[in-house]
């Protein structure tokens, strides 16, 4: 056994070297692991972020309005109303968006009950009477983020056409004019699929075609 014994210790030598090669070989095969994962999860918030930002969005619109006409002959008494339509943003950068919306909007007013006194060629039957303003509206809004993340200041001006009954009051006589321009300011709630937003109208024009001596403007509450 003698000379067989420093072959026997070269023998066991080279195994543990081979065992000790394939623990290193392991051990790197390890780190790169973990040092491969840890990236991954570092820098999935950032693409969650990104997933999370298109600068493109668009949707359908709807909800209820309480309006009035504020002018001569009709009352102070505020309506209910409705409408509904789509709208697109398109962000300027991360933070900014321009918005702008195509809606149908049916809001509505009261005269007073001394509208025929008023407008002496109007029926008595128009007083304290019940209508309806039908338009189609364009607003173009500019989104600004304030206060908690999800929350947008809406502000700009609003462009409407008049499509109800062109003669209101009086079957030869037109009662409101074609246009509208009105002033936008709002809130509007942004989050994943759902957004929620209140709005006033401050009408800047003077609706009334009936008669030329008293101004008519809307304030609509959306």
């Amino acid at each position: 056994m003698g000379p067989l014994n420093p072959l026997y210790h070269a023998f066991v030598k080279l195994i543990i070297l081979i065992k000790m090669k394939k623990l290193f070989v392991v051990s790197i095969a390890s780190i790169f692991f973990i040092s491969a994962s840890s990236q991954g999860n570092h820098s999935s918030p950032q693409k969650a972020t990104e997933k999370l930002f298109h600068p493109f969005k668009y949707g359908v619109d709807g909800g209820v309005s309480i309006a009035r006409i504020k002018g001569s002959g009709f009352d102070d008494s505020r309506q209910l109303g409705h409408f509904f339509g789509g709208f697109v943003q398109v962000y300027i950068g991360r933070i900014i968006a321009l918005q702008g919306e195509i809606n149908f909007s049916r809001s509505g007013a009261k005269t007073s009950n001394i509208f025929n006194t008023v407008y002496p060629n109007a029926d008595a039957k128009n007083n304290g009477r019940e209508i309806h303003l039908d338009y189609v509206q364009i607003p173009l809004l500019v989104n600004i983020p304030f206060g908690y993340s999800h929350f947008r200041l809406q502000l700009g001006p609003q462009f409407s056409r008049y499509v109800g009954d062109k003669a209101l009051f009086q079957a030869s006589t037109k009662t409101f004019e074609n246009g509208e321009v009105a002033a936008v300011c709002g809130i509007w709630y942004e989050h994943a699929a759902v957004n929620v937003h209140a709005r006033y109208l401050l009408g800047l024009s003077n609706i009334n075609a009936y008669s030329a001596t008293n101004n008519w403007q809307t304030r609509i509450l959306q």
